[in-house]
């Protein structure tokens, strides 16, 4: 199991692997790697906030708890519907190019989002 530490490695890790994907024309791992590193990013807070962290309803949650701490709440949780097209992308392949080029951007925005909503954090 990871330690916050280690989440927080594999979300970089997965944000410069979402580019690069996409860069090849891998735009379903792209997808899916942009969407793991916004959820590494949350279970690396969640773990260290021990706040629940195992099924999707429980990122969501605590990402949305995070993002309660920005103060343009409403532009984060754009960017975190955002990531969560991008895991659905991974599956339906719904999403050209150019949206997924966008998923990803908001995903890296995203977690600079959380890195200032992590830091406000009591």
């Amino acid at each position: 199991m990871a330690t916050p530490i280690e989440h927080k490695q594999i979300s970089e890790q997965f944000l410069h692997q979402a580019e690069q994907g996409f860069e090849r024309g891998d735009a379903l791992q792209a997808s899916e790697k942009g969407w793991g590193a916004v959820v590494h990013y949350v279970k690396s807070v969640a773990k260290e906030r021990g706040m629940r962290h195992d099924r999707h309803r429980h990122i969501n949650d605590a990402a949305t708890e995070l993002i309660s701490y920005l103060d343009d709440p409403a532009s984060a949780t754009g960017k975190l519907n955002s990531a969560n097209v991008l895991h659905s992308n991974f599956y339906e392949g719904h999403m050209n190019a150019d949206q997924v080029r966008v998923g990803i951007a908001s995903a890296r925005e995203l977690i600079d989002d959380l890195k200032v909503a992590e830091s406000r954090m009591p």
